[in-house]
């Protein structure tokens, strides 16, 4: 990939192999680091295929250091620095675009500097609205910005956002973080009430029999008449669906 690209990644390997962990590094280091990583997002900016072949070469270590320096950045009081690298990076890796573009609200949060957060944060929402990070992360911001209501519907989202995706992983920290919302804001109000398990049974491209078992939200907390149709959108009245004895 020629030099332009070779030997900016020896650098950044040498400098992380020297400074050791985040916290020891000193200000002069991560400065260059962060002119590092804007070169690189200066070459990739409009060859996201390239970016991506850069980073399997080297086995997600330049994955696991660009997704890191914002943050490292930040807390060395880089708070300018910190917004660049990650909405540089954003523009030139499309695989963690969104990871990168939620960084920037939650430092400027940090940085008390919480109206452009706060907009940052409606920014991602509408440009990242299939992601169930998107969602999970700035349930976090509007939790630091004290919009309460806000982050109980940003995680509500998520959960809704990730059954639709199959992905365990991702229902597991979905809820765990909706549950973990509601046991540190106990006067809060939900619609979501509990989880229970789904299973839907269907056919792969060779005839086989797929079964998939997902955890799905059911159970409300707001008051809906037993004869009235499930707040869950199954299409059956509430007392044979959510609101069934358990």
């Amino acid at each position: 990939m020629g030099d332009v690209v070779e030997d900016p990644y020896r650098r950044v390997g040498a400098a992380l192999a020297a400074g050791g962990i985040a916290a020891e590094r000193d200000t002069d280091e991560l400065a260059a680091q962060a002119e590092l990583a804007l070169e690189l997002a200066r070459r990739f900016a409009d060859r996201p295929e390239g970016f991506e072949e850069l980073a399997g070469r080297f086995d997600h270590e330049l994955d696991e250091w660009l997704l890191n320096l914002p943050a490292d950045l930040a807390r060395a009081g880089m708070v300018e620095q910190a917004v660049r690298v990650a909405d540089a990076v954003s523009g030139a890796d499309e695989r963690y675009e969104g990871n990168y573009a939620c960084d920037p609200a939650r430092i400027l949060i940090e940085a008390g500097r919480t109206g452009v957060a706060r907009a940052r944060v409606q920014a991602n929402l509408r440009r990242f609205g299939e992601s169930p990070y998107t969602w999970m992360t700035s349930g976090e911001s509007l939790v630091a910005l004290g919009d309460l209501e806000g982050a109980r519907g940003a995680y509500e989202k998520a959960a809704e956002v990730v059954e639709e995706r199959d992905d365990p992983t991702e229902v597991s920290d979905a809820l765990e973080q909706l549950a973990s919302f509601f046991d540190e804001h106990r006067g809060a109000k939900s619609r979501v009430g509990g989880a229970c398990q789904r299973v839907r049974v269907t056919q792969d491209p060779e005839g086989w029999v797929v079964v998939r078992t997902t955890t799905a939200l059911c159970g409300f907390t707001e008051s809906v008449p037993r004869n009235a149709p499930c707040p869950c959108g199954s299409g059956r009245e509430c007392k044979r669906c959510c609101g069934s004895p358990r």
